[in-house]
C-alpha cells in the first residue's frame, strides 16, 4: 500500500477503515527539496504561488464538494498541510509563512576541517535583507530590497485573497 502522499514509499499492510470507505486522505506535509530549480521569472512566481496554495487550510466538506461537484462531506474540518520548500528562489521564500536560513560554513584547524551547519529564523528586516540577498547576491543592495518588499507584499495580497480555485497557469 502506498501511503497517501508518499513518494516511493510503501508500507505493507497498512489499512484502515478510512481507505475501504474510499474516503479522501490528504498528506500532512510535503517536503520539496528545490522543485523551483533551473525556473526563473513569472515560471518561479507561479510555482511560489502553487506551493503556498497548498499549504492553505480549508475545510473539509469545502474540498470534497469541490471534488464531487457539490456533494459535500459531513466533516466540518479545517484541514492545511506543512509544506516545506528547500529554495535559492527569492519568490519562493517571499510567499513562506516562517522562513530558516541553513548556511554551511568551514573552519580549518591546522591539518583538518570541519564543516558546520546553522540555521536560524528570519523575520521582519532580516527577511527582507535576506530575500534581497537571494535576489541578487551582494549587487545593489537598495533596489534588491525593494523588490523584496515587493515579493512580500504580493505574497501576502495572495494569501488574504486565496481560494480553492487554481492559479491563471498562463506564462
Amino acid at each position: 500500500t502506498v501511503l497517501p502522499g508518499s513518494i516511493g514509499s510503501t508500507c505493507n499492510g497498512f489499512h484502515s477503515e478510512i481507505e475501504s470507505e474510499n474516503a479522501l486522505i490528504l498528506p500532512i506535509s510535503i517536503i520539496y527539496d528545490e522543485i523551483d530549480a533551473h525556473v526563473g521569472g513569472r515560471a518561479a512566481v507561479t510555482i511560489a504561488k502553487l506551493l503556498a496554495g497548498q499549504s492553505r487550510k480549508i475545510s473539509v466538506d469545502t474540498l470534497e464538494g469541490a471534488i464531487n461537484d457539490g456533494v459535500g462531506s459531513k466533516m466540518q474540518q479545517s484541514i492545511g498541510k506543512q509544506i516545506i520548500a528547500i529554495t535559492h528562489s527569492a519568490s519562493v521564500a517571499a510567499n513562506a509563512d516562517r522562513h530558516v536560513v541553513i548556511e554551511r560554513s568551514r573552519k580549518r584547524k591546522s591539518s583538518s576541517s570541519s564543516t558546520f551547519i546553522q540555521t536560524r529564523v528570519v523575520d521582519g528586516a532580516s527577511r527582507r535583507k535576506e530575500i534581497a540577498r537571494m535576489a541578487s547576491g551582494d549587487l545593489v543592495p537598495g533596489e534588491a530590497e525593494a523588490f523584496a518588499d515587493a515579493l512580500i507584499r504580493d505574497a501576502l495580497n495572495q494569501k488574504d485573497s486565496f481560494t480553492l480555485d487554481p492559479p491563471d497557469l498562463r506564462l
